[in-house]
């Protein structure tokens, strides 16, 4: 069974709504998936990670808006933890 973390970012300020969202989603191991609630579209952030982490993520909407948008992230493989 995969391990979920779940977050909800929404009425946390940018700034440690960034970090915590980055130290949740590069922490993932293969086989950890992340629940992640935001307050307006994460659609870029699903660019980027397919971009520069091809393979290491699957991503699932749950929920688009407009009040909120939930997403699932499963880890499938080990990748470069970065920050940011």
């Amino acid at each position: 069974m995969t391990e979920t973390q779940r977050i909800d970012l929404r009425d946390m300020p940018m700034e440690p709504r960034h970090e915590l969202l980055f130290r949740t989603i590069f922490g993932l191991q293969p086989g950890q998936a992340a629940e992640i609630t935001n307050d307006h579209d994460p659609s870029h952030l699903s660019e980027r990670l397919a971009t520069e982490h091809p393979g290491r993520f699957t991503w699932t909407w749950l929920e688009r808006g407009p009040d909120a948008w939930r997403f699932r992230l499963d880890c499938l493989a080990e990748g470069a933890a970065a920050a940011g």
